[in-house]
C-alpha cells in the first residue's frame, strides 16, 4: 500500500450535522487521526526496509520477511 493508496481510500463519511454535531466533529477527527497513522506506518515499514532490508510480519499464519513497502 502506497500513500497515494492510503490519501484516496474513502474510510466512511463522517456523520451528518444535527442533533449529534459533537460526533460529527468527533468523527472527522478520528478519520484524520486514523490516515495520518497510515501514513506513519508506511514511513516507518520503509525506513525499515531501507535500513535492514526487509520487514517481519505475520500474514496466513506464516512469519514473512517483506522487502517492498
Amino acid at each position: 500500500m502506497n500513500q497515494q493508496n492510503v490519501e484516496q481510500q474513502d474510510l466512511t463519511e463522517p456523520q451528518q450535522e444535527g442533533e449529534h454535531a459533537e460526533e460529527t466533529q468527533w468523527s472527522a477527527d478520528a478519520l484524520a487521526g486514523l490516515a495520518a497513522l497510515k501514513r506513519a506506518a508506511i514511513k516507518a515499514r520503509r525506513r525499515a526496509i531501507e535500513t535492514t532490508g526487509y520487514v517481519v510480519t505475520w500474514r496466513d499464519g506464516k512469519i514473512v520477511y517483506d522487502t517492498e513497502v
